[in-house]
């Protein structure tokens, strides 16, 4: 594979985290949402993608990790430091279910 090739497959996968960044951003505006920061200890995740977005939806919580790059679209959100941290013990299979029973009603 040729650089060009992973450079244009990479852009692509930049673009994917992106779009899914504005979705989750929508969603922070229209229920109870704030950052806090992932834990130092916890060495799976590179330093640039430790902020976490932390939804109160009215079917569970929901999180998604965050690139720095797209802090910026998260500035309405108040943000905890490391010594906050509130995950529920969710699954990324809990959060999609927890969007999938979401109705009209709930928003």
């Amino acid at each position: 594979m040729t650089q060009n090739e992973i450079d244009k497959l990479q852009k692509g996968i930049n673009y994917a985290y992106y779009e899914r960044s504005q979705l989750v951003a929508a969603l922070s505006k229209l229920f109870p949402a704030f950052l806090e920061r992932h834990p130092k200890s916890d060495t799976a995740w590179q330093d640039d993608w430790r902020w976490i977005v932390v939804i109160d939806l009215p079917t569970g919580q929901a999180c998604w990790h965050i690139h720095d790059s797209d802090l910026h679209d998260f500035n309405h959100l108040c943000r905890k430091d490391e010594n906050f941290y509130s995950w529920d013990g969710h699954t990324y299979e809990d959060t999609y279910k927890r969007l999938a029973a979401l109705s009209v009603k709930t928003v």
